[in-house]
């Protein structure tokens, strides 16, 4: 019978497998003697042991893998069909398999250590707080772009005074309860400013009835609340300026332009209240009109034409007051102003108000020097009085906080008369700044010798809020 295709494929299987290598070698070792002669193979008979082969090699195949490569089988060249095969060499019977050898396990895989632990991350600083933005100073006001700016002033006193040979007195007050408003309807071109001080008293005052017809036989007078002091309006400043690069022309009512001091904020005072020069000559407010321009760094100037009526009243006469101040600053820091007001227009047979003045004021490094001198006339022709005053105050700021003050003056209010309207002050400060001007606390004691009348002396604790 003739060996199929598939027959010849098994047999090269068979003498070429690895396990009839090792069943030849382990049979040789053993002493077993090999098989001299061939005999013919039948179809039936190759394909059993074929079929044996395959099996072994199924089972060897694991083992032998793990210790020998597996060499590549060569494909045989197609042969025909009809060709008679030839006779295949003798084959030694293969021999029952050796029992495979226990194969030791293998030495279990190391166990791979654990990764170090990653370091921590650092820690990220935090990020700087993003800088808000800052609040505007300003609202818009009107159609064409204008502004106001609101701010105030408020200052709370506990104030005690004692007299010679009298008890001490002590009161709390309300000094100033300021309120501005100001700003420009149309920047650059019109502006404005009004000011209120809601702490301004009214005391009772007797005022004569006259205008009667007929007139009474006995005149009499009825008692009304007036503002206490020659400037206790509750309505303070109050302006609108047409504005330009070398002139603002304003129509209203504001101080007059006599004193540094007295034209200083009240926020910005090295002392709870001004001196006494400043406040008997020059701390007045008048309606009427003014025109004035600080010129580049160098130069300021203020000149106005007045009522004479004090504050926030109509002109009570034929007359008319006008005044005039320059300053100059030629070098950073230093002022240095002159002043003069007077009674011009009208015949001056009533009361007149003259005043000529000059003052200095150095400022920095902390440090600040600053004193003027006013003279002055008063009233009508008939009892004309001449006065004058003058005073010298300095203070120094330590780290921005602490400011200790002096300050020396004195007044006269009749310089005709020696015996009387003298008056000479003392006085020290120390104030305490929270945050600038804008939050203090001030302590400050003032020492009065007038002359003839007992000295006298005050004490002042000051809170102050500004803005």
């Amino acid at each position: 019978m003739k060996a199929t295709f598939l027959d010849r494929l098994l047999s090269i299987f068979a003498r070429n497998s690895p396990v009839t290598r090792l069943s030849h070698k382990v049979a040789s070792g053993a002493g077993a003697r090999r098989v001299g002669r061939s005999s013919l193979l039948t179809p039936e008979s190759i394909l059993v042991k074929a079929a044996a082969a395959s099996a072994a090699i199924l089972l060897a195949v694991p083992v032998a893998q793990a210790q020998t490569p597996v060499e590549p089988v060569p494909t045989p060249a197609p042969q025909p069909t009809d060709a008679v095969p030839p006779p295949a060499p003798p084959v030694a019977p293969a021999p029952a398999p050796a029992p495979l050898e226990a194969q030791p396990a293998p030495d279990p895989a190391p166990i791979a250590a654990e990764p170090a632990p990653l370091p921590a991350p650092a820690a990220t600083p935090p990020a700087a707080d993003a800088e808000e933005p800052a609040l505007p100073d300003r609202l818009s006001v009107g159609k064409s772009g204008g502004f106001w700016q609101p701010s105030g002033l408020l200052q709370s006193w506990l104030f005690f005074d004692k007299t010679q040979d009298t008890d001490m007195n002590s009161t709390f007050r309300l000094r100033r309860a300021e309120i501005t408003v100001k700003g420009e309807i149309a920047p650059k071109l019109v502006g404005y400013l009004i000011r209120i001080d809601a702490a301004k008293l009214l005391a009772a005052r007797s005022i004569p009835v006259t205008g009667q017809d007929p007139a009474p036989t006995t005149p009499g007078s009825v008692s009304v609340l007036q503002p206490s002091g020659t400037d206790g309006s509750i309505l303070q400043d109050f302006w609108i300026s047409f504005l330009s690069d070398y002139a603002d022309v304003s129509v209203g009512q504001f101080k007059i332009p006599v004193s540094l001091e007295a034209l200083q904020s009240s926020a910005r005072l090295l002392f709870p209240e001004r001196s006494l020069v400043t406040r008997q000559y020059g701390d007045r407010r008048e309606l009427g009109v003014k025109i004035e321009k600080k010129l580049g760094d160098y130069f300021y100037y203020y000149a106005g034409l007045f009522n004479g009526s004090n504050v926030n009243r109509l002109d009570n006469d034929k007359e008319k007051d006008i005044g005039l101040r320059l300053e100059a600053y030629p070098v950073k820091g230093l002022t240095i102003g002159a002043g003069g007001y007077t009674t011009a227009l009208g015949d001056r047979e009533e009361a007149v108000r003259d005043r000529l003045e000059a003052d200095v004021r150095f400022e920095g490094a902390g440090l600040i020097v600053q004193g003027e001198f006013i003279k002055a006339t008063d009233g009508p022709e008939s009892a004309r009085l001449e006065g004058q005053g003058a005073y010298g105050a300095a203070a120094y700021t330590f780290i921005d906080r602490i400011q200790p003050a002096v300050r020396i003056g004195f007044l006269d209010t009749n310089t005709e008369n020696d015996d009387a309207g003298k008056r000479l002050h003392y006085e020290g400060c120390i104030n305490y700044f929270l945050r600038s001007w804008e939050a203090k606390i001030a302590l400050s004691v003032a020492h009065f010798v007038p002359d003839p009348e007992p000295d006298f002396t005050e004490i002042t604790l000051l809170t102050q809020v500004g803005f």
